[in-house]
């Protein structure tokens, strides 16, 4: 994960979306001026908390907020649900959410025999 990475991706995703720095601002809870910041770089000390409401904002988990999409073009081309899924487990411990990833896996097994 890049600082360049998120910067990037923050433009990409909110012009994806057609919102401004100000509506950005409003739906995470921060200031425009932060917004502004965060896509020219990360300012040192930006908390994960804040990331994942951005990312909510977006509507995006945050991975794809973190990670470079170009090469891992799965989260742009999951559903709707698969994205909900995915943001809902993100928002979990990692503990939780593996066991809930394990369960899920398991029951797809089972559809599919």
């Amino acid at each position: 994960m890049s600082t360049i990475t998120i910067s990037k991706n923050l433009i990409k995703y909110r012009k994806r979306i057609g919102i401004s720095q100000e509506k950005l601002a409003e739906e995470a809870g921060i200031s425009v001026g932060y917004v502004s910041k965060l896509e020219r770089s990360i300012p040192s000390g930006t908390s994960v908390s804040v990331l994942l409401r951005i990312a909510d904002a977006l509507d995006i988990t945050l991975n794809d907020l973190a990670y470079n999409s170009e090469t891992d073009k799965s989260s742009t081309t999951q559903k709707p649900n698969q994205r909900q899924l995915n943001k809902m487990l993100d928002s979990l411990d990692d503990e939780t959410s593996e066991v809930l990833c394990k369960n899920i896996i398991n029951s797809i097994k089972l559809l599919k025999n």
